[in-house]
């Protein structure tokens, strides 16, 4: 099963394309302080029959309206001061209610594959980098506040608040 990884970023936000020191994703419940990378979910999204997808961002009241609005390729996260409903999902789908944050893609995928999503947030200060790693499925990062930046052997991408997104195949 490939993984596809998502990551909502936010606060102060510069994840520095230099050396700095490594920070590496821990399970939300590991979760100190505010600053760190922190899964705070995995979805099973199952089979997936074409040769893309999407990511949907939508925000929820409370969380009771977002368990309402969910569907089997969702998960309901509270992040970054808000209720989020996240979504793989076809280009267009659209979620009852809720505010439509974003909508992602074309995530490349394998047609046919079965996939599961594993969503993080992450809050670094500036000079803060992740270690070089790889994924199976695509990554794909939504900036709400500051700048994103990933290097890949194929450059430089930089993603900034109110910007597209940053989105890296497998």
């Amino acid at each position: 099963m490939a993984r596809i990884c998502l990551a909502l970023v936010s606060a102060v936000l510069f994840l520095a394309c230099q050396e700095a020191s490594a920070q590496i994703c821990k399970p939300v419940a590991e979760r100190t302080g505010e600053v760190g990378c922190w899964i705070i979910a995995n979805q099973s999204v199952g089979q997936l029959n074409k040769p893309e997808t999407f990511w949907h961002l939508d925000v929820y009241a409370t969380r009771a309206q977002a368990e309402a609005a969910k569907g089997v390729s969702s998960a309901v996260v509270e992040s970054l001061g808000k209720m989020w409903l996240l979504t793989i999902a076809d280009k267009g789908w659209r979620s009852s209610g809720g505010e439509r944050i974003a909508e992602i893609g074309p995530l490349p995928i394998t047609a046919g594959q079965t996939y599961s999503a594993q969503y993080m947030e992450a809050i670094f200060t500036p000079g803060m980098t992740a270690p070089a790693h790889t994924h199976a499925g695509p990554e794909a990062w939504y900036t709400q506040a500051g700048e994103t930046c990933l290097e890949t052997p194929d450059g430089k991408q930089i993603g900034r608040a109110g910007g597209p997104p940053v989105i890296i195949p497998g």
